[in-house]
């Protein structure tokens, strides 16, 4: 019994030492207001402060004077006039957004078709961007753009680039590149690619996207984007 009762003794001990030791923590912390150097020194675990600056003062996120989009919460930008943080953006004083991007004055996710981007301006993927119809996640791990995961996302006469580029180009049979969307492409595999052509020339004819057929060669014509006698 004795054995068991100094065991209880000292695992209290134990567990007071270390509720203190937290409290010390807790009790060293800055609050808002305070100078700093890093988030851990903060209450708030925010140090705010300019890139080139070594200190700052301490302040609750979304409270904080701002500086750049950076010291703001994602999906908001920094009133560069006041100070402050806020979803509108787009002119002369706001930032650009911190994650997704601005439309119409107003700070977006970025991650569908009708507002798609990161960090400026939105794009709409829609028939007529070049880049592509579908807004897809960048290759860098963060952020989205309007891109392809296939040539049907691609205008007409391009093909889309994927191994996590995923962005419609006119260069097509080259490695990672899909066929065109249509027409045909001049260069085969083996001989280093080529670009997206039409495909209704006698010289260079198709209609499947794939490498061009030279009608030519056997005295045809190029109909609709096949060889006809």
């Amino acid at each position: 019994m004795k054995h068991l009762a100094r065991g209880a003794f000292l695992f209290a001990a134990v567990v007071l030492t270390l509720g203190g030791y937290r409290d010390a923590l807790a009790s060293s912390c800055k609050p808002d207001g305070g100078t700093c150097r890093t988030n851990q020194s903060c209450c708030s675990r925010l140090c705010a402060k300019a890139p080139p600056a070594k200190f700052g003062v301490c302040c609750t996120p979304g409270e904080c004077p701002c500086s750049g989009a950076g010291d703001c919460p994602i999906g908001m930008a920094c009133n560069t006039t006041t100070g402050q943080c806020e979803s509108a953006c787009g002119d002369a004083n706001h930032s650009i957004c911190h994650g997704g991007c601005c439309s119409e004055g107003t700070c977006q996710p970025g991650n569908v078709e009708s507002a798609c981007g990161s960090g400026d301006d939105c794009e709409v993927c829609d028939a007529a961007n070049q880049s592509g119809t579908v807004c897809v996640p960048s290759g860098t791990g963060s952020g989205y753009h309007c891109g392809c995961t296939s040539q049907g996302d691609c205008p007409a006469g391009r093909a889309c680039l994927l191994a996590g580029i995923a962005l419609c180009t006119a260069s097509c049979n080259q490695p990672n590149e899909t066929p065109c969307n249509g027409g045909c492409c001049s260069g085969d595999p083996f001989s280093g690619g080529g670009g997206c052509q039409p495909g209704t020339e006698d010289t260079a004819c198709g209609n499947t996207g794939a490498t061009c057929v030279d009608c030519t060669s056997s005295g045809a014509t190029c109909m609709s984007g096949t060889c006809a006698p």
